[in-house]
């Protein structure tokens, strides 16, 4: 069954935004009353440009309240109907990827376990977190495709290893704000560097070093200013933030190769 993007309703007859290309329920599919971020495209272009000239405003890319007035903010849920199940799907389908040959043995069943928990499920969960603060939906959904590559890819000597089950989808409203869309990003690569640092100052053993890879590698792949992830939104808040963490990353993946 299809869900609301929005408020995680089920929903027998899905309707999606031209804007945004995301799905939603009837009470939820105009432009306004899902905070799209491609609601811009929806003004009218005289609207558009008073709101440029709004002295409220002082952005081009904000909307004058005065114009469109902003939907009144949904009471924030710790987790969605289903979100937990998906995020213990998805952290499955992570130790089957890293099951052979490491999970063969209790030592090595125990650092994938860590590795999986540590990389991506709190990875996940700063962006989510981090996102309610600011106020915005956001909730870890996920993706069949990618969930499809992930089952693949856990195959015994299957040449490429693909680690993308699902994501945090957050609607910020309004095009967003840089600076704290950049916050948000960046909250899951800050948690694995921060996890790569307290695991290396602790006793060497084969559990921490592969839990140290596994968040180094999640951190780099994440900071590729590249498409939807990490690096890219990061880059367009604060490219300094950038080439520390991306600097970091690297260095903490260098020392465990």
């Amino acid at each position: 069954m299809v869900r609301c993007e929005y408020c995680g309703k089920e929903i027998s007859l899905p309707y999606r935004c031209k804007y945004c290309g995301g799905v939603f329920c009837v009470e939820h599919i105009l432009p306004e009353k899902h905070n799209c971020p491609g609601l811009k495209k929806a003004l009218s272009p005289d609207i558009i440009k008073l709101a440029e000239k709004s002295p409220e405003t002082g952005r081009a890319y904000e909307i004058s309240y005065a114009y469109y007035p902003r939907p009144k903010v949904r009471r924030q849920k710790l987790f969605y109907r289903g979100e937990i199940r998906d995020l213990v799907i998805a952290f499955l389908s992570v130790l089957l990827v890293f099951f052979y040959p490491w999970g063969l043995t209790p030592i090595g069943f125990a650092g994938i376990f860590l590795a999986a928990l540590l990389a991506f499920i709190c990875h996940e969960l700063a962006h989510k977190f981090m996102a309610q603060h600011y106020g915005y939906y956001a909730r870890f959904t996920l993706h069949p495709m990618g969930l499809l590559l992930t089952f693949l890819s856990a195959v015994p000597f299957f040449p490429i290893k693909i680690v993308m089950p699902g994501s945090v989808v957050i609607y910020s409203g309004y095009l967003g704000n840089s600076r704290n869309m950049g916050i948000v990003a960046a909250a899951g690569p800050i948690v694995n560097i921060l996890f790569s640092i307290i695991l290396l100052l602790l006793p060497a053993s084969p559990i921490t070093r592969l839990a140290i890879h596994l968040n180094a590698l999640v951190a780099v792949f994440n900071l590729i200013p590249f498409g939807v992830l990490d690096g890219r939104k990061i880059i367009a808040w604060n490219p300094v933030a950038w080439l520390v963490l991306m600097a970091a990353s690297v260095a903490l993946f260098i020392i465990v190769w």
